[in-house]
Parts: C-alpha cells; structure tokens; sequence
C-alpha cells in the first residue's frame, strides 16, 4: 500500500469519471491520515503528475487534478499490468521452451 500510488489511482478514477478530487476525499479514498495526503500530493505536484487549482464555486476549495503525464503515466502503468498478466495467467508461460 503506498498512499502515493492510491491518491493516483483515485484521481484518475474520478477525473474518467467526470467527478471533482478535493484533498479531504482523496485522503479517505487512499485510507490516510490528511496530513499523509498531503504530503503526498507536494510530492506528486513536484514531480509534475497533479495540480491543485482553486474550485470556481467555492473559493475555499481547493480542487485537485492529475496533469496529462500524470494520467498518461497511470494508464501505462495499469497497460504493463494487464499485460504481465495476461503473459502469467497463459497456460504456456510457465513451461520451459524445448
């Protein structure tokens, strides 16, 4: 478990979902401390995967979105996933090539 990769994975489902990340949800979602959470996210808004923009309906929101290489960067991810196992779970994989 690595509240990191949760808040990615949480708000990439939201954003394909047409919903808002605010922090407070993203931190019940990834199940840490808000504190966690935001540490987290500097992190991720460091390396250029996530962006905090102000909500236009209410001033004392902040929103939260993963950028375009954020969400690029989880789609590869869960692509080489669903690969490796489909590779894994092929009745062949495991048996040696003669």
């Amino acid at each position: 478990a690595d509240p990191g990769w949760d808040l990615l994975l949480d708000l990439a489902l939201q954003q394909l979902s047409g919903k808002d990340s605010y922090i407070s949800g993203l931190a019940v979602g990834a199940g840490v401390p808000l504190t966690t959470a935001l540490r987290h996210l500097q992190l991720l808004e460091r390396m250029g995967l996530a962006v905090r923009v102000d909500d236009p309906m209410d001033r004392r929101r902040v929103r939260v979105l993963l950028t375009e290489e954020g969400m690029n960067r989880v789609r590869r991810y869960l692509q080489l996933s669903a690969r490796a196992h489909r590779l894994s779970t092929d009745p062949g994989f495991d048996q040696q090539p003669t």
